[in-house]
């Protein structure tokens, strides 16, 4: 998946500030704004015409980095999920980009927008930040929000295809 790929695989480099680069420039690749002219990634891989092959390039590019034997990217998120073994911020800018990738390739990827979660990503979620938010007596509303929509659409999902795991899995 080319410059995708490698950012994808720094999710996990010992060098927490390699890492923190890497996850803000995966933030600042996916984000779309079409004040800014920035890539939308909302919109159908074959619209808009002439640049429709390299819009669909870089869907199956981003696809590819977070699905499937060995992609990097789930399993590279899923290991920020502690502080303590990230960089300071980590944990909620990963858990940004995991809601972004699942969304988006349940989205536009998925037959019937829908998209089964494996039990290891339900339960990697379940325990997202559980330890830091009791320590500091913050509920964190952001990870309240993924585990309740990662769960419905894994029950909404129970009968359809495509299934998403903490190391791979179609999307």
């Amino acid at each position: 998946a080319g410059g995708l790929g490698s950012l994808a695989s720094l999710l996990t480099c010992s060098n927490l500030y390699l890492r923190g680069q890497a996850v803000e420039a995966l933030l600042l690749l996916t984000a779309s704004d079409a004040r800014d002219g920035s890539f939308q990634w909302w919109d159908p891989p074959g619209v808009r015409g002439g640049g429709a092959k390299g819009r669909f390039d870089l869907h199956a590019q981003l696809l590819g980095v977070g699905s499937g034997p060995g992609s990097p990217l789930l399993p590279g998120l899923l290991a920020n999920a502690a502080q303590r073994s990230s960089y300071p911020g980590g944990p909620l800018q990963c858990l940004q980009l995991l809601a972004f990738w699942l969304g988006w390739a349940r989205q536009l990827h998925s037959p019937g927008k829908r998209c089964r979660l494996g039990r290891s990503l339900l339960a990697a979620l379940t325990r997202w930040g559980e330890r830091e938010n009791k320590a500091a007596g913050v509920v964190n509303e952001h990870l309240k929000e993924a585990r309740a929509c990662a769960l419905a659409n894994s029950r909404a999902a129970a009968g359809g295809a495509g299934a998403a795991e903490g190391k791979g899995g179609g999307g």
